[in-house]
This record gives structure tokens, sequence and C-alpha cells, in this order.
């Protein structure tokens, strides 16, 4: 037997599963696709941690400088209030004093020439101490009203400044590219509903910071001094709290005159001329 007979037996006799053509795998390209996606998503969270890391100190700087200024500001401005509630005006009755020793030392002196001009000077120490007394009163007065002022400054500024932080913060966790789980932030009103959905926490202290600014800004701080005499009020029983004398008469001023009566008036001859 030649060698081409032997070839052809060979071809008849091989297995066809040698011969067939492999089907197509048809899961070769989702795998492909999700490879790519992977690696995309490694490179990004890489890229993100790179990021990250070289805008850690700047984070954390930030933070630092921004705490350690809340709180020295807050300590001064707290000092300064509280200076100006000790520094309230003081009472001098100095003077007042002088004057009744003056009085005395006449007295026993002898030096009063008759009871009117004694009663002159005591009551010429009386209103100049009821004068000083007043005074007194009055600075209090605007003392108080002035750390009033001063206290409803410093509290919207503690809240205008918390707002800063806040927003200040945010904005640099949005610039790190912090992600955490979403955040649910809302706020309802008569006719309004606002709602913010977001897995960025910088987000949620940027618009927290950027709300109570706006609340500290919109707050209006309205202070009323009501002035009135506290010592120098008019004695009871004197000309002054008197009331005055009415300009007409009690019939002519409850009843108002007709015309018929003011032409029997000009009629007679007695009648006043206006």
């Amino acid at each position: 037997m030649d060698s081409s007979s032997l070839e052809a037996r060979n071809l008849i006799n091989a297995p066809a599963a040698d011969t067939a053509p492999e089907p197509p795998d048809l899961e070769t390209k989702p795998a492909v696709r999700e490879q790519t996606v992977g690696r995309r998503a490694n490179a990004a969270s890489g890229a993100d941690r790179t990021w990250q890391k070289r805008l850690l100190p700047v984070m954390v700087g930030l933070l630092v400088t921004l705490t350690a200024f809340f709180f020295v500001a807050s300590f001064v401005q707290l000092y300064y209030l509280q200076t100006r509630i000790e520094r309230a005006p003081r009472l001098d009755l100095g003077p007042a004093m002088a004057s009744l020793d003056e009085i005395a030392k006449d007295v026993r002196d002898g030096k009063v020439g008759d009871q009117l001009a004694f009663n002159n000077r005591l009551e010429y120490a009386r209103w100049k101490t009821l004068a000083l007394l007043e005074a007194n009163a009055l600075q209090r007065r605007y003392h108080h009203a002035g750390v009033l002022l001063i206290s409803r400054i410093w509290t919207r500024y503690l809240g205008f400044v918390t707002g800063t932080i806040l927003a200040m913060v945010g904005a640099a966790f949005i610039l790190g590219k912090l992600q955490e789980a979403s955040s649910n932030l809302g706020a309802e009103g008569g006719l309004w509903k606002v709602s913010l959905t977001t897995a960025s926490p910088g987000l949620v202290l940027a618009t927290l910071g950027t709300a109570l600014m706006l609340a500290t800004l919109a707050t209006s701080m309205d202070l009323l001094v009501n002035d009135g005499p506290v010592y120098l009020r008019d004695q009871p029983g004197t000309a002054a709290s008197a009331p005055p004398p009415p300009l007409a008469r009690e019939d002519t001023a409850q009843k108002p005159r007709s015309d018929a009566d003011i032409l029997k008036d000009l009629k007679n001859p007695g009648a006043p001329k206006k």
C-alpha cells in the first residue's frame, strides 16, 4: 500500500471534532467590558485618593485655623462685653453732701439770717441731690441699653461667624471630593418646601452655613429706651401738678350754641362784639 492511500485513510478516520469550527464565545465581550469599567473605576478612585492626599494638609490646616479663630475671637468679644458691663456709671453725691454740710455748719454757727433764706438753701440742696440722682439714673439707663445692643451684636456675630466657618469647611470638603452615605436635608414651611439629598457632606455643611448667615442678617435688632423722670417728679398738691384752667365755661363747653342763640345775642344791645 502506497503513501497516498495511507493519507486518504487517515483523513477519513480523523474525528469530526478536530475539523469542526469552534462556536463563538458570547460571554467574552461583556467580560471585557466589565474589566474595562473596573479598570476605569480603579483608576478614578486612585486619582481621587491621590487628590485627597494632596489636599489633606489644606483641609486639616483650614479646620485648625478656623477653630482657633472662632475661640480667640469669641473670647475677645466676651471679655470686651464683660468690661463694658462692669464700667457702669457711678453715683457721686459729693457736691450735694458738701452743700448740706455747709448749711449745717452755718446753722451751728448762727449764720442763718432768717427762715426763708434757710428754706431756700435747703431746697437748693435738695434739688441738687435729686438732679445728681436723675443724671445717674439716665446714664445707667443708656449704659444698660448700650450693653444690650453690644450683646445682640455679639450674638449676631457668633451666628454669622459660625455660618461662615460651616460654609468654608463644606467648600473644603467639596474640593477634597469627600463622599459618604447619602444624607437628606429638608425644611418645610407654610407655602414652601426645600429638600436636599446628597452624598457629599461638604454640600450639606455649605448649605447649612449659608442658611445660618442669611438668618443672622435677616434678624432685626430693635432696641427701645423709655425716657422718664425718676426723681425729678412734681410733688402732689403743687401748682405744677394742678390741671390747667378751662378755656370756656362748663355749660358752654359741654353744650354747643345754636345759630338761633348766636343771633339772639347779637340782637341784644349789650352783646359782646367779636
